[in-house]
């Protein structure tokens, strides 16, 4: 849906219009059936750069923040509706509206599954999932759900690899200290990138739950094939082994996140990413400090069947419009792309379904990759006063 440029303000009075209309359609909805649950979340993210930089967002674009300029690219605006048909057998959908880098108003589908309780604590879901290589990669639209301001994972998520669609069957073990959650997945993944054909995706998770501490692990493999942006094979059996561990604890008052992952693939670049943070909960105030680093590694390849022209030094008069063969293709990034966040800042819990953020940010980058980004700026800082919540 094409919606033209926005001003400053002009946004800032759709998603205020958004957000009212939704909030009744949700009141709406309850009335009208027991069976329907309609709930929505939003962020409304106001910031400011010194320079051009490129920030992970809540949306999963990442976005150019034009320097010593207001804007509203983080802000979203996102519904789930849910129907049960029966005391097992239900229905789950999820999406989220923004403006992308276009300003077109931009909707997004991240969740749409059938849910079958088999009794024994587990179950089966048939439908379209977000990738659980990280917590921030299933839950990066709803900002009300983290402490931070902007998602800790990197800007590609679980590299590149953000969705699938396929079934899954959960199991939970209940203990007197604790519980045990395992995940299993079997489907096709679907790539941000249109040159990357997927072929399928396995998965499996475990996260142990306890009073003042989680653990969540995950091991992801996934086959696809990539082709150059004119249609050329790279590869038709590529391959790429993604795992993570993250945890958060309590301890002495101060609140622990600690994060990594790390993906193997052919062609496409190497992931590395960990985060730490360290929170100081006190009544509805919650100062925090993070740091986050993300690590790519490219390495050039061959093309296996190149789609181009081949020149003739035969003059033909019946093809007088031949053209000459195409430039060489610029060689592919190789290196190291390396990127350092350092936050500070500040979580207002308003009330159980709101919360005001403000957070400062400093960014370093080191492109000795020569990958192509949105800005060649490589240090910025960043500014965001963020007001999120769940309806």
């Amino acid at each position: 849906m094409q919606a033209g440029t926005f001003t400053f303000p002009t946004k800032s009075i759709i998603l205020l219009i958004v957000l009212n209309t939704t909030s009744i359609f949700s009141a709406f909805a309850s009335e009208l059936s027991d069976n329907i649950s309609f709930n929505n979340f939003y962020t409304l993210d106001i910031s400011l750069a010194d320079k051009d930089l490129a920030v992970i967002s809540t949306s999963k674009e990442v976005r150019l923040f034009e320097g010593k300029e207001l804007n509203l690219y983080n802000s979203v605006i996102g519904s789930q509706l849910s129907y049960q048909f029966s005391d097992d057998l239900s229905f789950v959908v999820q999406g989220l509206a923004y403006f992308d880098s276009g300003d077109a108003v931009t909707l997004d589908l991240n969740w749409a599954y059938l849910h079958y309780d088999l009794g024994n604590d587990s179950a089966l879901r048939l439908g379209q999932f977000q990738t659980p290589l990280l917590q921030g990669t299933e839950l990066r639209s709803i900002g009300f759900s983290r402490l931070w301001a902007r998602p800790l994972i990197q800007g590609n998520g679980a590299s590149g690899f953000n969705e699938y669609t396929g079934i899954e069957y959960s199991k939970r073990i209940n203990q007197q200290q604790g519980s045990w959650q395992f995940q299993l997945g079997l489907g096709q993944a679907d790539h941000d990138l249109s040159f990357i054909d997927n072929k399928n995706i396995k998965l499996a998770t475990a996260q142990y739950h306890a009073a003042n501490y989680w653990l969540r692990t995950a091991l992801i493999h996934i086959q696809y094939d990539i082709f150059t942006n004119d249609g050329g094979l790279i590869s038709d059996d590529a391959t790429a082994l993604l795992a993570s561990v993250e945890a958060e604890s309590t301890l002495r008052g101060i609140q622990f996140n600690i994060g990594f992952s790390i993906s193997n693939s052919d062609i496409t670049p190497d992931d590395k990413m960990a985060y730490l943070s360290l929170a100081y909960p006190m009544g509805t105030l919650t100062p925090y400090i993070y740091s986050a680093w993300r690590n790519q590694e490219f390495e050039s390849f061959m093309v296996k069947n190149p789609q181009t022209v081949q020149p003739t030094n035969t003059p033909n008069k019946n093809t007088p419009n031949i053209q000459p063969p195409p430039p060489p293709r610029q060689p592919p990034p190789s290196g190291s792309f390396n990127q350092v966040n350092v936050a500070l800042g500040l979580r207002w819990s308003l009330s159980e379904q709101q919360a005001l953020k403000v957070q400062f940010e400093n960014i370093r980058i080191n492109n000795d990759a020569n990958a192509r980004t949105l800005t060649d700026v490589e240090l910025g800082n960043l500014f965001s006063i963020t007001i999120e919540g769940v309806f």
